[in-house]
């Protein structure tokens, strides 16, 4: 998902994390009751996705 200015979230459609592979988060963001966790510049998972 791509944080907008707004703080709302749009999909990111021209590319996904692939199942089991490592990746590096720095920051966390709660929007709606989800937290998401930063693994690009302006790219957020859902923590529901994170083992």
């Amino acid at each position: 998902m791509a944080l907008k200015d707004d703080g709302t979230f749009t999909p990111v459609r021209n590319r996904a994390l692939m199942n089991n592979t490592d990746w590096q988060t720095d920051k966390t963001k709660e929007v709606n009751g989800l937290t998401y966790r930063r693994v690009a510049t302006n790219e957020w998972v859902d923590t529901t996705y994170v083992i």
